[in-house]
């Protein structure tokens, strides 16, 4: 379509109109044989996009793609994302299957934008329905032939509440003959792809009233205050002819935020069918972060009743180089379960204590790298051997997730010796997963250990949580803290103080450790307990880490200490930034993704994350 989006904005700069006057003059212009002026422009450019390999059809069917070039930071402000047309055509067919009279029933578009959702579906005009918020997209919707018959008006689906019987001040707001078909419960089906804007909670009378009734998390985004308002419409007046087809983030079924929303959809509907693809599909969508997209096909139960499902299967969907779209199989999306915050907790703990902030091994919060100047403080247990930072969506987990010595800027638990463990499977699992839209929402929860292979599994991930580069624990000396000097220890550092002593003559470390003596007892423990199970891979990396640490003490005056390497314990990532060539970084970087392979082919046998039968 680049070829036609060029073209479309030639001919906008070059007459001052907009995009949808090519649109409007295009059947004239091509039905022309000698054209003069803008027409002759809009013949001459379609030829060139047909030349390109793009069909009329191709080109009429994807004109919100085409409209993106002009409106993209408006509509992306708005949340708006235009649903291709395989897509819209595809989540029709879910309705082909489950409603075979959909065509001449009663749907509502509340979303419609320009209209791309149902322009295709040759429905019945008389008993379409389709509004936005926008003018400008009621005018372009209302020059479509596809939707001449039908009733298009403009309506803020957010503002306005129905409050009883009497104060039906929403329902007053549309077309007298919608109006009826509400009041009487004939068949309707609402049609969606609500706009996807966060942190808008309270900017809606909508949002304000979800707020104080339970629903204040689901509240801030947009797309969840549509389903609330359409729901709200079912149960005041008691739909029980209603389906709701649904374009949706997948996390809407996964996340924490929307579980009350969800319950309450689950109670009053049950699901039809649906499928899941990859939101880089729409157009104008970042692929930065990969999420997933639901297409969801619901139907109003005769009464409510408790849902006890866990989750769903729904087709896999993605676009194949004819525009069409091709089902490969099942994505399961599994309802928001509670997350492994509450597995994680150190449960030997005796108090908290007062510790430095640290944003990174090397820096202190608002100061500079190895300033060692320590402005703010946070609090951890009083036997912590470092911190977890942890974050509990699959999406973010990895970049979040990693170990620090002290208290840290980011969310954290204290890692003790009694949750060393548990800290290590959270780590290793959450950042050894490859980021996929397909689990992308997905809640990381407690393993299943009992499942066979789990301490084998373990006994490696704990090479992996040591040396991954998230693992940044440091030791540092004299640190300006609270009106006097503090010292930071590494509590996991790999060597035992004879090994150091054996491969180190460098007076000025020995004379560190001298003063600084072992604290990391607990480690060398558990790494002498676990060598028999090691992997090669596992061995590889953590000999190559040894071997390089005792190696360093022959070089680290030469750098100046850099990076605070005069202390006997300095963490490998202090050793790396001081002194590792290219090559050393490349065999590192090697061993961590073989490692990493290895973790990750394994993990997913213990259930981190929803994989039961789904309904």
């Amino acid at each position: 379509m680049d070829v036609a989006k060029q073209a479309v904005k030639y001919f906008c700069d070059v007459t001052g109109k907009d995009w949808n006057t090519f649109y409007t003059e295009l059947d004239t212009a091509i039905a022309c044989e000698n054209p003069t002026g803008e027409l002759w422009l809009v013949k001459k450019l379609y030829e060139q996009i047909v030349k390109s390999g793009i069909t009329l059809e191709d080109f009429r069917v994807n004109r919100d793609m085409i409209k993106s070039v002009f409106d993209n930071e408006t509509r992306r402000a708005a949340g708006e994302f235009y649903t291709p047309e395989a897509f819209c055509s595809e989540g029709r067919r879910y309705l082909d299957d489950f409603v075979p009279d959909w065509r001449e029933m009663n749907i509502w578009d509340n979303s419609c934008g320009s209209g791309n959702l149902l322009r295709t579906a040759n429905h019945n005009p008389e008993k379409l329905f389709l509004s936005t918020l926008f003018q400008a997209d009621v005018d372009a919707v209302k020059a479509t032939n596809a939707y001449k018959d039908a009733t298009v008006f403009q309506l803020d689906f957010l503002n306005e509440l129905d409050y009883d019987d009497v104060n039906t001040f929403f329902l007053n707001k549309l077309p007298a003959r919608l109006q009826e078909i509400i009041r009487n419960n004939e068949p309707l089906i609402f049609y969606m792809n609500p706009p996807y804007k966060s942190g808008v909670g309270k900017e809606t009378e909508v949002g304000c009233y979800m707020c104080e009734t339970g629903y204040s998390a689901a509240s801030g985004d947009l797309a969840y205050q549509f389903i609330w308002r359409v729901l709200s419409l079912i149960k005041r007046y008691k739909l029980t002819n209603a389906y709701m087809g649904l374009f949706c983030s997948v996390g809407y079924f996964t996340g924490m935020s929307t579980s009350p929303l969800l319950e309450d959809m689950l109670r009053n509907m049950g699901l039809l069918g649906g499928m899941c693809f990859n939101a880089a599909e729409f157009s104008d969508t970042s692929t930065s972060m990969p999420w997933g997209i639901c297409y969801s096909l619901w139907k109003v139960k005769p009464e409510p009743s408790e849902s006890h499902i866990t989750g769903f299967n729904f087709d896999k969907a993605s676009k194949n180089d004819l525009c069409k779209v091709d089902i490969s199989g099942k994505i399961r999306v599994p309802i928001y379960t509670e997350p492994i915050a509450e597995w994680e907790k150190p449960r030997d703990v005796v108090y908290y204590k007062n510790s430095p902030l640290m944003t990174s091994y090397s820096t202190f919060k608002d100061s500079e790298p190895f300033e060692l100047v320590a402005k703010l403080s946070g609090k951890i247990a009083s036997n912590a051997l470092g911190t977890m930072m942890t974050y509990y969506n699959s999406d973010r987990s990895g970049m979040v997730s990693g170990v620090l010595s002290e208290a840290t800027t980011k969310k954290y638990v204290s890692i003790t010796e009694e949750n060393f463990w548990r800290c290590v499977a959270s780590v290793a699992y959450r950042r050894s997963r490859e980021i996929c839209w397909e689990t992308s929402k997905s809640i990381v929860k407690k393993p299943d250990v009992t499942i066979e292979g789990y301490d084998l599994w373990l006994r490696n991930a704990l090479v992996y949580f040591l040396f991954d580069y998230k693992t940044q624990v440091t030791s540092l000396r004299e640190v300006k803290w609270e009106g006097s000097l503090h010292t930071v220890r590494n509590y996991l550092f790999m060597c035992s103080d004879e090994e150091v002593r054996a491969n180190c003559n460098d007076e000025r470390i020995l004379e560190d450790l001298n003063n600084n003596k072992p604290v990391n007892s607990f480690i060398l423990k558990q790494i002498e307990e676990s060598r028999e199970f090691w992997t090669p891979e596992s061995k590889a990396l953590f000999d190559f880490c040894k071997g390089i640490t005792l190696a360093s003490y022959g070089f680290r005056a030469q750098t100046g200490y850099a990076c605070s390497t005069d202390t006997w314990d300095a963490g490998i990532n202090q050793i790396r930034h001081a002194m590792f060539s290219q090559e050393h970084t490349d065999t590192l970087q090697k061993l961590l993704a073989a490692s990493r392979d290895w973790v990750r082919k394994e993990a997913d046998k213990f259930n981190f994350v929803v994989q039961g039968d789904l309904t």
